[in-house]
């Protein structure tokens, strides 16, 4: 009887310092002090591997572990997590590993996730993501053969890429081209969303753009006609970078 006593008294502190070192963990995540909340979420886990799988909450603190080592851009482990917990497929930890290897110039990296993991949640996000990370590091032709390969999958909404395919001829000043799939996706757009809607102006923008890279003026100061006060080039500024 006391020996039974002792294990139900050992399971609820050790149940305790599971939650204490996860409570402080999410702070430090919060704080973005992510080495520090790494240390604490990693002891927490071990803990609960042991002896407290079923605990309320441990779903909570294995996604919160996967994405603080997400947050440093620590691949092999947040791919270990996933491998022996797939549930992590429903939280935020494979977007956030993406995000922060796009961000750092891992751009190998988010292509290899995005080929080994074909549904996670903020999967299309990180497509949009990693198209414009080759935006950045002005990878032209990665960017050109990601989105074709994105366009032939239909992995994410056509338009959009056909759009992004745009901007990416356009900035190599390949006219022909940039001209061809914006007038695609503005048909599309315009088909599906209307000619009064922000991402139909979107490409609207676009268009008016290259017609006066192609000194096709009389043509591009219809479409600009089109735009809404305030709107006109507002979009366009996003070339600014490259």
């Amino acid at each position: 009887m006391v020996d039974g006593m002792s294990s139900d008294l050992d399971d609820t502190v050790e149940a305790d310092f599971i939650k204490q070192w996860w409570k402080s963990g999410a702070l430090k995540f919060d704080q973005n002090q992510y080495t520090e909340a790494e240390k604490l979420l990693a002891r927490a886990f071990r803990l609960s591997e042991k002896k407290h799988k079923t605990f309320k909450g441990r779903d909570r603190l294995l996604n919160l572990l996967a994405s603080t080592y997400a947050k440093q851009g620590k691949l092999p482990e947040v791919e270990k997590l996933v491998q022996t917990h797939p549930q992590l497929k429903d939280g935020d930890c494979l977007e956030l590993l993406c995000i922060t290897c796009c961000r750092k110039g891992l751009l190998h990296s988010t292509k290899n996730v995005l080929q080994d993991h074909t549904i996670f949640k903020g999967r299309e996000r990180v497509f949009k993501e990693l198209a414009f990370a080759y935006f950045r590091e002005k990878e032209w032709l990665n960017a050109e053969n990601f989105l074709l390969d994105i366009l032939k999958g239909g992995l994410v909404d056509e338009l959009e890429t056909l759009h992004t395919l745009a901007e990416v001829y356009f900035v190599r000043g390949e006219l022909v081209s940039a001209k061809q799939y914006c007038e695609r996706a503005l048909g599309g757009k315009r088909k599906r969303l209307g000619n009064d809607h922000d991402l139909y102006y979107d490409s609207l923008c676009l268009s008016v753009a290259i017609l006066i890279a192609n000194a096709e003026l009389e043509e591009a100061e219809d479409y600009s006609g089109l735009l809404p006060s305030g709107f006109q080039g507002s979009q366009l500024s996003k070339f600014s970078y490259l």
